[in-house]
């Protein structure tokens, strides 16, 4: 049986215990499914008031993970399922640059220190892994990032507002969008739900590619494909009836593409 862990609030300065989980009514376990318990106290050092947010990764039915990190460094995170709480952990972040790393004090299974790249992309921000960057690019390549759901397996702490350009990445991940990714713009929506782009035969692109189109759609993207390519520009067509105002293809809308070998590395 999981722990569960608690605070003793009585004593004002107790640590943090672990007991046993008991038998409770199913709706007073689900009010409890994203409550968060942090250690009474935290180092002075630990202080990082831009990190006093919630971030949440998952699927939204087997896996959810909540983790709350406030301003004066503790954090919690809580993961839940199908059958309730499956792990607690509380313990302490620290920011050194753009890593963060989360130091458990109290947890329910026996873990390890875990750094985090913080990754900004305009008003969002994410927690990558270290060895998952290169994995969170290739997301961005075929157009899962930027999401339109909080629902996803990197850590995000709000999808409200759309993004735009590309995310302020470690140079390692930088250097990787570079090396296999072009980004572009929608410049004209012709008819017959077809668009003119940005990209063109400099950028790697060819006939009979498919492009990926930004919006914040119930997917997060779609996907057109290469009908005739230009040096800097090319022409696409769209599913059909996507084109148009208050349609998926406009003009000013992100387009991305996979770079083709011997294509030179984006600027």
């Amino acid at each position: 049986m999981i722990a569960a862990l608690a605070i003793d609030l009585t004593s004002g300065a107790g640590p943090l215990r672990a007991e046993p989980e008991k038998a409770v009514p199913i709706g007073v376990m689900l009010l409890g499914l994203r409550t968060h318990w942090f250690l009474p106290s935290a180092p002075v050092s630990a202080f990082i008031p831009d990190l006093g947010v919630q971030y949440y990764l998952g699927d939204g039915l087997g896996m959810n993970c909540r983790l709350r990190i406030l301003a004066d460094g503790r954090y919690s995170s809580v993961l839940t399922g199908c059958l309730g709480i499956y792990e607690r952990e509380s313990g302490y972040a620290t920011l050194d640059g753009n890593r963060l790393t989360l130091r458990p004090v109290v947890s329910s299974e026996a873990t390890n220190p875990r750094t985090y790249f913080r990754v900004r992309w305009g008003p969002r921000s994410y927690l990558i892994e270290s060895d998952q960057l290169k994995e969170y690019c290739d997301e961005i390549i075929i157009g899962r990032e930027p999401r339109s759901s909080l629902r996803g397996f990197y850590y995000l702490d709000c999808v409200q507002t759309p993004v735009d350009g590309l995310p302020e990445l470690p140079e390692l991940g930088a250097a990787y969008l570079r090396q296999k990714f072009a980004v572009g713009r929608i410049i004209e929506v012709l008819k017959d739900d077809r668009v003119k782009i940005d990209l063109g035969s400099k950028d790697g692109v060819a006939v009979g590619e498919d492009l990926t189109i930004w919006y914040f759609g119930k997917f997060g993207s779609m996907w057109v494909t290469v009908t005739s390519v230009a040096e800097t520009t090319c022409t696409a067509d769209g599913p059909p009836g996507s084109g148009g105002a208050g349609k998926s293809l406009e003009v000013g809308k992100i387009v991305t593409a996979r770079k083709r070998q011997g294509a030179p590395a984006s600027p």
